[in-house]
C-alpha cells in the first residue's frame, strides 16, 4: 500500500514539474534587425517585359523580354543595378 501511495506521489511531481517546465515563458533574446537594402525595380522604357527565366546568381536574375520584333535577354543585378543586354542575331 505504502509503495502503491509513494508511486502515484511520484507519478504526481514528475507530471507536475514536465508541465511547469513546458509552460514556463522563453527568454527573448534582442535580435538585430537586418540592415536592408533597397532593391530597384527592372525598368522597362524600351523593352516589353515578358517573363523572368530564372536565377544566376544570388543577386542576379535572366529576363527575357522583346524590344520591337526581337526576343532579348537582359541579365539583371537588382542590388547594383546593373544589367546586361543579350540580343539575337536575327
Amino acid at each position: 500500500m505504502k509503495r502503491r501511495r509513494l508511486f502515484i506521489v511520484a507519478i504526481f511531481i514528475l507530471t507536475l514539474t514536465s508541465i511547469s517546465f513546458g509552460c514556463s515563458v522563453a527568454k527573448q533574446t534582442n535580435v538585430k534587425k537586418d540592415e536592408s537594402e533597397v532593391v530597384k525595380p527592372f525598368p522597362t522604357s524600351k523593352q516589353k517585359f515578358v517573363r523572368v527565366v530564372g536565377w544566376l546568381t544570388n543577386d542576379s536574375v535572366l529576363i527575357q523580354a522583346k524590344k520591337g520584333k526581337s526576343t532579348v535577354f537582359i541579365k539583371y543585378n537588382y542590388f547594383f543595378w546593373k544589367r546586361k543586354i543579350y540580343t539575337d542575331c536575327g
